[in-house]
């Protein structure tokens, strides 16, 4: 585990102006870290690396993707990772 992060399990991508994207603000400390994020299909629907520049917005090629829970893994080193999941409210 990785100290000094919190990470979020929900995020309200409707654009209001209040948490459109899943903001996971010390990622920064991490900018080498990539962040995938699966949807329960087991399917990839995003991918990123220097997350706190590229924060996922809910879509997946363009198209909001509907409520519910996402897998995402946090790999931060060859042997260090942090695994979870976050949830689209809308």
């Amino acid at each position: 585990m990785i100290s000094k992060l919190f990470i979020p399990n929900a995020f309200t991508p409707n654009n209001d102006g209040k948490h459109d994207k899943w903001n996971i603000p010390a990622m920064a400390l991490y900018p080498d870290a990539t962040v995938t994020i699966f949807n329960r299909y087991g399917e990839k629907i995003y991918e990123t690396k220097n997350y706190i520049s590229n924060a996922w917005d809910g879509k997946y090629r363009g198209k909001e993707q509907p409520v519910g829970s996402y897998i995402y893994i946090i790999q931060f080193t060859t042997d260090t990772m942090e695994k979870g999941i976050v949830t689209i409210v809308r």
